[in-house]
């Protein structure tokens, strides 16, 4: 699956902290920030191809 989706990018909403640390210890790293509908959110991405070239 990997070689198909190579980039993950998911919306963590900034008031759901236990999400984001679970995401960060995955190893995703935040992207950038953004609001919707009145809520902050937090764009992050997991880039494989980034990740394998270590």
């Amino acid at each position: 699956m990997i070689k198909r989706y190579p980039i993950l990018i998911t919306f963590v909403n900034k008031i759901n902290i236990r999400s984001y640390y679970a995401h960060k210890k995955l190893g995703l790293e935040v992207l950038s920030e953004f609001e919707y509908n009145n809520n902050q959110y937090y764009e992050m991405v997991y880039d494989e191809r980034f990740k394998s070239q270590e």
